[in-house]
């Protein structure tokens, strides 16, 4: 062989080596996204009836700010947002914008701490760069929007607005040397301490809104010019970032449920995910965009550096295994468990915290690709979240029921007691049919219900007799589930059925059919019953998995009422046998006492593996009279 022919053998090979071993910086990809999103953007301003968002406008001035682009750019941005802000100080929305141009349809109340959320910021940190003409005009701008926000009333548990809201009158307090907006600004932050320290996040485990929560928590702390208040708005950045950390599942990278609030209902929403991959714990970046104003925060925010992850966050994301007990509200049942492995997550809330809540939520195994196990009841036959409607603010939004609910979870067993009465009373409109479903992962190794394998090969429902173990195995590892309650709504038992809804969703369900009918509109009188027995366990062959279905099949189930209360004990034999315990009040549509092996259940307001981190993190003196 010629010396030539050697070197380009040798030689040639190198290059595509060096480049392979260079990747972007999380925040250079973002970035890119970022660019892409303004141009988008700008595309949609330059239409003859533009339709954005108007949170996005104001978010792409800070954008083009921190991006190094001509002041002037983001003076246009803003002009364009304060056209549309309603400057009539005898209204009674004086200071207000609207969610979107062109759709006066949406009324949001929402829309002035979202798009306000990075004015302030702009304000402090390029105010220098801004014009001083358009400075003067803005000014009575800021202030209305002040007005605006200080009209706002927005509960402390309401987590995402509320931050939002704390944010823009410390920001705008500063930029506008207004100290009432500044006093009441840091007056919320004490509260939100404080709320926090003792009944946790409001809005916890949320992959749509913990992005727009932390976000805004950064976004303060790289503005905030008074030290005692950056230390504290760390000290809670930090609270948020451990409890993101408890919820990361490392074989596919995402949160683990129960989730307080959701909009994909198969799986994850990318917003989490961003910082994720920002933070290092995902290899690449989401495959799907994020809206305009949480992708530009996620990366803005890192670009201005204030924050950064503790490192014992990140170290935390990454064990294997842990055990997790939170509080979420001050409320008998206000409370979670989540339980990580390598193999599987399993988590339980004992309360549904609205239409998009996930109250029991299993992962299993590493595959992206698969949906979660979850529990869902509608009355749209939309467990999936196909069927969007219109909320009171006029947005489309997937939603589901959120029955009455009692949870109590030990590692991978959970309990779980549903009545879907209150929630079917609530309902205003006629609807049908009515079902629970639990939702499985069509793809997953093995599912099988009484160790029989489910028919795929059809897409006929297969009836499921009462009582039968549902068993779904993918990873290493299997949940099963045992369904030992189920009222029609005519009191009768409640039909099951197997339903593989196909490709699209690549997932089926397990199908409690409480109605099914003309649509209607139902008012029950009696409990409309579910009750749910799920063990989740490593599962890595045939044996293992027949193990586990004798475990759920030989379960001692006991059920009472005394009154209006239903309760429930559930015993598991094995190595280490388990008595679960939990009361559902029907007229309080609450829960009672709830018990692991005859102890009486106290949530904690927030452990990892018994480790109190709320003392630990949020043990801060308040502000109040700074």
């Amino acid at each position: 062989m010629c010396l030539r022919r050697i070197l380009r053998l040798v030689i040639l090979p190198l290059p595509f080596v060096a480049a392979a071993a260079v990747q972007a910086s999380p925040v250079t990809v973002l970035e890119g996204h970022v660019r892409a999103q303004l141009a988008k953007l700008d595309r949609a301003l330059a239409k003859p009836r533009p339709e954005p968002d108007v949170r996005d406008i104001s978010h792409a001035a800070l954008a083009s700010l921190i991006l190094g682009e001509p002041p002037a750019r983001a003076e246009n941005y803003l002009r364009h947002v304060f056209a549309l802000q309603e400057m009539d100080a005898s209204s009674r929305d004086f200071g207000i914008v609207p969610w979107q141009e062109n759709h006066p349809d949406i009324r949001d109340a929402n829309a002035i701490e979202f798009t306000m959320e990075p004015v302030g910021p702009i304000f402090l940190l390029f105010g220098d760069k801004l014009s001083p003409a358009f400075r003067a005009e803005a000014r009575p701008h800021l202030a209305a929007a002040v007005a605006a926000i200080r009209r706002h009333h927005v509960k402390v548990t309401y987590t995402n607005i509320y931050l939002m809201k704390m944010g823009n009158l410390l920001s705008l307090g500063t930029a506008l040397d207004d100290a009432g907006a500044r006093a009441e600004g840091l007056a919320m932050l004490d509260e939100f301490i404080r709320q926090t320290r003792t009944a946790g996040i409001g809005e916890f485990a949320s992959p749509t809104y913990s992005a727009v929560q932390m976000s805004a928590l950064e976004l303060l702390v790289n503005v905030e010019r008074d030290p005692a208040v950056r230390t504290r708005l760390r000290a809670l950045l930090d609270y948020f970032w451990v409890d993101l950390a408890a919820g990361y599942y490392p074989p596919t990278e995402v949160m683990a449920g129960a989730y307080s609030r959701v909009y994909n209902f198969l799986s994850t929403d990318e917003n989490v995910n961003q910082l994720y991959y920002r933070a290092g714990l995902r290899a690449a970046a989401p495959p799907k965009p994020l809206l305009t104003n949480d992708q530009i925060l996620i990366w803005a925010n890192a670009r201005l550096g204030g924050y950064t992850p503790p490192a014992f966050a990140l170290d935390l994301a990454r064990q294997p295994e842990r055990f997790v007990r939170a509080r979420y509200g001050d409320a008998p049942g206000q409370d979670r468990t989540l339980y990580v492995t390598p193999r599987f997550a399993i988590g339980s809330a004992s309360t549904f915290a609205g239409p998009q809540s996930r109250a029991l939520s299993v992962i299993l195994g590493a595959r992206p690709d698969l949906p979660f196990i979850t529990l869902a009841a509608d009355v749209h036959d939309s467990p999936y979240g196909k069927v969007r409607l219109k909320d009171a603010s006029g947005h489309l939004k997937p939603r589901v029921l959120a029955p009455a609910l009692a949870c109590v979870q030990e590692r991978g067993a959970v309990l779980a007691l549903l009545d879907l009465a209150p929630a079917l009373r609530a309902e205003k409109e006629p609807a049908a049919p009515v079902a629970t479903s639990l939702i499985v992962p069509l793809h997953a190794g093995r599912i099988a219900i009484d160790g029989k394998p489910v028919d795929l090969t059809t897409k006929d429902p297969q009836p499921v007799p009462p009582g039968a173990v549902l068993v779904v195995r993918e990873g290493g590892a299997a949940v099963a589930v045992r369904i030992f309650a189920a009222d029609a709504l005519d009191g009768s038992p409640a039909v099951m059925k197997f339903i593989d809804d196909g490709a699209e969703w690549g997932a089926g369900r397990l199908a409690i059919f409480h109605y099914r009918g003309p649509p209607g509109k139902f008012t029950p009188e009696k409990p409309v019953r579910v009750g749910a027995l799920v063990l989740a366990a490593d599962c890595p062959d045939d044996a293992a998995e027949a193990a586990l279905l004798a475990r759920m099949k030989s379960a001692e189930i006991s059920s009472q009422m005394a009154g209006p209360v239903w309760t429930v004990a559930a015993t598991l034999d094995g190595k280490t046998p388990l008595r679960l315990e939990a009361g559902l009040d029907f007229s309080r549509h609450a829960p009672v006492e709830r018990k692991i092996d005859g102890r009486s259940f106290l949530a904690p307001r927030f452990t990892v593996d018994n480790r109190d981190l709320a003392a630990e993190l949020l043990d801060v003196p308040p502000l109040a009279g700074r």
